[in-house]
């Protein structure tokens, strides 16, 4: 019989081993079978360990144990049936909110939950995490519990109707203007520099200006596949944009001459997301710049913005890669000028 995981909030038989190198290695822990204990190697991926997991747990024996429908089971069936399907980055969110959901109510009949346990739960993320990573939680434990409801795990209506979150102020009223972008681009290495102006010109998520590589280049073009939707954004590579593809496509690094990635370090390697926060959180603090007047992420706001004003709101739309104007309407922090009424 495998043992009781002794981490709050663990996965059943999901275990972990940390190689040499500070990485990790996943198995699935079939318990002890003569007296010797049977560990099957899941990889090092942990998304792909856990949709192998779910396999192996979706082919154990079923016991009496289980005829109680917990929201552990619930949690396994979920993982085991949908979560395959979403994006890798999705799922690792909603790896990490359910196991800490599982640690608080794993032994919890479905059928027993009610709205104060759920607003119990809200407030205690929110106490510890804050406000964005409670109203997270509570999402995703509310559409595991619909999906419950689907599967005839749960008769009673979802708990979660009715518990109001609190409402996220976001950065709606951020707008990056040219006296900020220079304060902090003044004292920004060149490296953060070229960042700064491809995330400045193409209005793209950091992660997606991060990717961008030679062979996105294409006729003139320069192209995005956007990794939380999937969208398409082509970018005419002209003026400003044509000078700076032009000055990454002559970088030259000190260990790596040539990379098929277009922002690079002084070595010549990738630029990666963690380089990226510490160069611009140095920037910024040498700038003498809050961290709440000024994110990285804001300068997708501020491309898409820039281009409602000049062009309207389709082209603002087409350069976001919204699916409908009323996305990029409700997104841009600005509208397009007009004359006075007289």
């Amino acid at each position: 019989m495998a043992g009781k995981a002794q981490t709050p909030g663990a996965i059943p038989r999901f275990r972990s081993r940390k190689n040499a190198d500070g990485s990790l290695r996943y198995y699935y822990d079939h318990g002890e079978v003569d007296g010797r204990r049977i560990l099957e190697p899941l990889g090092t991926d942990r998304v792909v360990a856990l949709q192998r997991w779910a396999e192996l747990e979706g082919a154990r024996a079923p016991s009496s144990e289980t005829t109680r429908h917990t929201f552990a089971l619930l949690e396994q069936a979920y993982r085991t049936r949908e979560l395959p399907q979403k994006s890798a980055a999705t799922q690792r969110m909603y790896d990490l909110f359910l196991s800490r959901l599982a640690g608080v109510i794993g032994d919890r009949e479905l059928d027993t939950l009610t709205p104060a346990d759920v607003a119990a739960i809200w407030r205690a993320t929110a106490e510890k995490r804050g406000v964005v990573t409670a109203n997270r939680t509570k999402a995703v434990l509310s559409l595991v519990l619909n999906c419950g409801r689907l599967w005839g795990m749960m008769t009673i209506a979802n708990p979660c109707a009715g518990v109001r979150g609190k409402k996220e102020t976001g950065r709606q009223a951020i707008l990056i203007d040219d006296e900020l972008y220079a304060a902090v681009y003044t004292v920004a290495d060149q490296p953060l520099r070229n960042a700064m102006d491809l995330a400045d010109l193409c209005a793209q998520r950091p992660s997606d200006v991060l990717r961008v590589q030679r062979s996105n280049i294409v006729r003139g073009n320069l192209i995005f596949r956007t990794q939380k939707t999937g969208a398409f954004v082509t970018v005419q590579i002209t003026g400003e944009l044509a000078a700076l593809i032009e000055r990454l496509l002559a970088w030259r690094g000190s260990k790596v001459d040539v990379s098929p990635y277009l922002l690079r370090d002084e070595e010549g390697y990738p630029l990666t997301k963690g380089k990226l926060r510490s160069r611009f959180d140095k920037a910024r603090e040498r700038a003498g710049i809050d961290k709440a007047k000024f994110q990285f992420r804001d300068l997708r706001a501020r491309g898409v913005t820039h281009k409602t004003i000049d062009e309207g709101l389709e082209a603002g739309q087409r350069l976001a890669g919204h699916s409908g104007p009323g996305m990029t309407a409700r997104y841009v922090r600005g509208a397009r000028p007009v004359k006075p009424s007289r």
